[in-house]
C-alpha cells in the first residue's frame, strides 16, 4: 500500500501527526507540513528537496487521508509490528499443517496446537499456540492450494 513512501516509512511522521490523531487534526497537520514544502513557496535553491517532501507527503496524505485506507495502514503497520516484537520458536510450511474442516494445526512441543483458520493462511503470519507463549511463522509457497473437503465422510442422498 504504501510503497511510494519509502517502504512503509512512518506516515504520521511525515505528515507531521500521530496515530492516535482525529481526522481533523490530521488534515491540519497535513496542510501545515504542506506549507513548507510547497514547491512554490521555497527558494529556487531548496524546490529540488522540497519537491521530494511534498510528493512524500502527498503519498502519505492519500492514505491516511481516506478512512479506509488509514484502517488498513494502520492494522498493516500494527502487524508488522506484532511481527518484529514476537519471538517467533519455529517456521513451518503450511504443507506440514494438519487441516480438519477450514481449520489448520500444528502440535505445540507443549502439548498445545498453534491453529489457523484456513482464510487466514498466508505467508510470513504469525500463530500463537493455544496454551504456551511460543509462536510460529508460518510459510506458504506460491504453489500452495487450501486441501479440497474430503467427500469420504459424506453420507450419500
Amino acid at each position: 500500500m504504501a510503497d511510494a513512501v519509502e517502504s512503509h516509512a512512518d506516515l504520521y511522521k511525515i505528515i507531521g501527526s500521530d496515530v492516535s490523531a482525529s481526522k481533523e487534526e490530521l488534515k491540519k497537520s497535513y496542510r501545515k507540513a504542506l506549507l513548507k514544502c510547497y514547491p512554490d513557496k521555497v527558494e529556487e535553491s531548496e524546490r529540488e528537496a522540497a519537491l521530494n517532501e511534498y510528493l512524500k507527503l502527498e503519498a502519505a496524505w492519500k492514505i491516511l487521508g481516506d478512512d479506509d485506507t488509514r484502517r488498513q495502514y494502520d492494522a498493516e503497520s500494527n502487524e508488522r509490528h506484532v511481527q518484529q516484537s514476537v519471538a517467533v520458536n519455529e517456521e513451518v510450511e503450511v504443507e506440514d499443517m494438519d487441516f480438519d474442516d477450514d481449520v489448520a494445526y500444528y502440535p505445540c512441543r507443549c502439548g498445545g496446537s498453534y491453529i489457523l483458520q484456513e482464510l487466514d493462511i498466508k505467508n510470513d503470519v504469525i500463530v500463537p499456540c493455544d496454551i504456551c507463549s511460543l509462536h510460529i511463522k508460518l510459510i506458504v509457497p506460491d504453489h500452495w492450494n487450501a486441501p479440497e473437503a474430503s467427500t469420504e465422510d459424506v453420507a450419500p442422498i
